[in-house]
């Protein structure tokens, strides 16, 4: 049997037979007060977020030590070749009996270059998850050259440039100009200790191997430089 609609009788008026309109009730909804800003609360956005640190001991001791970190075949084949002062070196087995890199692994490891011989995860790990081609290596703090040597070995052609980058901060950029220079034939670059980005992985990754033939002097006063360049 079906169940016959209910009726619904509204306040004052009689039914007359018709169904009549169903009210919908509002619901109304009490927000409660925002409370106020704790001022010694820190908001994290996207950019301030704490990075990803390793969590096993032999990478934290590696962290706190004053080196830097490249990865990718190019860079490193580079830092090999022109026996940059590597400490230590990751590398998958495959790539490291590699003819590009087998001869050159063997010399570092003459001069005291650590040699580790690790799978892809570990490298996905050190490089935090970047595209490291099988290879990291960690370096030395970049050897600045004196600003008297650099303007010698400029001397050296008819015709020497040297770039002065002011202000740089984005080492992408700073990256992106060194390896247009070198490849320009600039004989060096200056840039001032205060307020720009200084030589680190990130700029040696972007100029691709530049930097191994290509000498920066990095000056606390940049005007001084100048005026004696």
């Amino acid at each position: 049997m079906m169940n016959k609609p209910r009726k619904i009788k509204t306040s004052g008026e009689p039914n007359s037979g018709r169904q009549p309109l169903r009210m919908k009730a509002k619901r109304v909804i009490s927000l409660p007060s925002r409370p106020p800003r704790d001022k010694g609360a820190k908001v994290l956005t996207q950019d301030s977020r704490p990075h990803r640190k390793f969590s096993d001991s032999s990478t934290s001791s590696q962290q706190s030590e004053d080196t830097d970190l490249i990865y990718g075949r190019h860079p490193v084949l580079s830092a090999l070749e022109n026996e940059r002062g590597l400490n230590r070196i990751w590398i998958t087995s495959r790539l490291r009996y590699d003819p590009r890199f087998h001869s050159l692994i063997l010399r570092a490891k003459e001069n005291g270059t650590i040699i580790d011989e690790v799978e892809p995860k570990r490298l996905d790990q050190i490089t935090d998850q970047a595209n490291h081609q099988g290879i990291a290596a960690q370096v030395a703090p970049y050897d600045y050259i004196d600003l008297d040597e650099l303007i010698t070995q400029a001397k050296s052609v008819t015709d020497p440039v040297i770039v002065v980058a002011e202000g740089i901060t984005d080492p992408h950029n700073l990256g992106a100009i060194i390896r247009s220079a070198e490849a320009l034939g600039a004989q060096g670059m200056v840039i001032p200790q205060r307020r720009a980005s200084g030589i680190t992985s990130t700029v040696m990754k972007v100029a691709v191997g530049a930097l191994e033939n290509f000498p920066v002097a990095r000056v606390v006063n940049l005007q001084r430089a100048l005026e004696e360049l």
